[in-house]
């Protein structure tokens, strides 16, 4: 995990943000406002979530 300077905690608030402007996306509708926030929170909710998925399944300790 050395090559990730953000800690899983911190990957996790942003998730949280992301879908938080996802959701005043939906809420502001299809305009331009609402499109803007939309976009913003998927253009910043996958890689996150990607990051977060990496984490805790390539650097957890195996169990086998």
């Amino acid at each position: 995990m050395e090559f990730l300077p953000l800690k899983p905690g911190i990957l996790n608030a942003i998730i949280w943000f992301a879908i938080v402007l996802i959701g005043i996306g939906i809420a502001k509708g299809i305009g331009c406002a609402g499109a803007n926030y939309f976009i913003g929170g998927v253009l910043i909710l996958f890689p996150t979530y990607f990051a977060s998925i990496l984490i805790i399944e390539g650097f957890s300790p195996k169990k086998h």
